[in-house]
């Protein structure tokens, strides 16, 4: 389960589960603190939201093939 150097989006996200990974964590490239200290909390609900969204996309489609 990588944490470095995983962001979310799909390029990356795609790689990282090519080469074999079960899991990813992310933390400031997901939790940005802008959006903490904005309070923006719908922002990051809708981030994540969407991120999980792509890893199932995405561990779908490699299952596929």
């Amino acid at each position: 389960m990588p944490t470095g150097g995983v962001e979310p989006e799909k390029e990356n996200l795609t790689a990282w589960f090519r080469a074999g990974v079960w899991c990813v964590g992310m933390g400031s490239k997901l939790i940005s603190s802008d959006l903490i200290k904005d309070g923006n909390y719908k922002r990051l609900e809708k981030k994540i939201a969407e991120t999980i969204a792509l890893v199932k996309e995405i561990r779908t489609n490699l299952i596929k093939t």
